[in-house]
């Protein structure tokens, strides 16, 4: 071989083209989704562009995700399998439809069976919202905060609680009485030197079927399976409140919902910021890039105020505790 050989190069790789690509402004960042799929593109619509477009001057995250040539299996699909490694992460169903995310460098690129393509909820909440939070965190200084999260006259009240304790069933009450969603289980705080930043995914609310006897509306709604395989009836916020589904906020009270069987009303009182601190949680899965201001300004944001709300029986009656804590809320400013 001689100098002005070139080396022949093999590769068994299949690279798809990128057909389609649209930039989105989803939790007031810049994000560049990139495919090959018109049903993948439809997909990112749906979870992306409903945020009110915003001037971010980062280099846009990226989400390059692509249909293979497999045809694979429709549902039911293989246990979802979740890895990170430092700021490295990876989501695969099955051994045909994977995604792998840099989380520092914004970037995630994935493939997807053409069955798995064309069920559009799955994908949008197993891999193109899965992979936005993701890259939000080590990316972008934002912290997931396990509450759900009603806004009133521009107060966002965080309603956190363990699993049951009935924050989906309570941010439903809150929008019958006037009150914007913001989110049903998960928010995003945007950690900024300016104070934290609210975001969330407010589109839908998803509540158990047994709700139906609190909400006799409900009766006519038939259930879903959701992707973790739960059925619930699934509410179209803006299609039932139009005009309430709110995605960003300001910060408010941490309200901490309890529930007993034995007590005749809805009350409230103000906890200490210890207590708060032991309850409140933070979602960081990473074991990298926790910084000491995120501890900061969480804590700012208890101190600010928190309480504790024994709820009622009667949702109208936990709802008209609620505009009780915001009344005390503002009135220690």
């Amino acid at each position: 071989m001689t100098d002005s050989q070139p080396v022949r190069r093999v590769s068994n790789i299949s690279r798809a083209q990128v057909s389609f690509q649209k930039q989105f402004s989803p939790m007031g960042v810049a994000l560049l989704f990139r495919t090959n799929s018109l049903e993948l593109l439809a997909a990112a619509e749906e979870a992306l562009s409903r945020y009110p477009q915003q001037k971010d001057t980062d280099a846009p995250l990226i989400i390059e995700l692509f249909v293979s040539d497999h045809e694979g299996r429709p549902a039911p699909y293989p246990p979802l399998i979740c890895r990170s490694h430092g700021h490295l992460l990876s989501l695969s169903v099955g051994a045909e439809n994977s995604m792998v995310s840099d989380l520092q460098a914004g970037y995630t690129f994935g493939y997807l069976t053409k069955a798995m393509a064309a069920d559009q909820a799955f994908v949008r909440y197993t891999f193109i919202e899965a992979a936005l939070q993701a890259m939000l965190g080590l990316g972008r200084d934002f912290v997931a905060i396990h509450a759900a999260c009603v806004v009133k006259d521009g107060v966002s009240l965080l309603l956190a609680g363990a699993s049951g304790a009935g924050k989906s069933t309570l941010a439903y009450a809150c929008l019958k009485q006037g009150f914007g969603l913001l989110a049903e289980d998960t928010i995003q705080a945007r950690i900024r030197p300016q104070g934290i930043e609210l975001w969330g995914i407010p589109w839908k609310l998803h509540l158990l079927p047994d709700n139906a006897h609190l909400f006799p509306e409900l009766g006519n709604l038939e259930t879903k399976r959701q992707v973790n395989g739960e059925w619930k009836i699934e509410i179209d916020v803006q299609g039932r409140f139009p005009g309430r589904a709110v995605p960003r906020g300001g910060v408010g009270p941490v309200v901490f919902l309890e529930r007993d069987g034995n007590a005749s009303k809805a009350a409230y009182r103000q906890m200490s910021l210890e207590k708060a601190n032991r309850r409140f949680e933070a979602i960081w899965s990473w074991e990298v890039g926790w910084r000491e201001d995120y501890d900061c300004q969480l804590r700012d944001l208890l101190s600010g105020g928190a309480y504790l709300l024994q709820a009622g029986e009667v949702p109208e009656e936990n709802v008209r505790v609620l505009d009780e804590i915001i009344l005390h809320w503002k009135s220690l400013d």
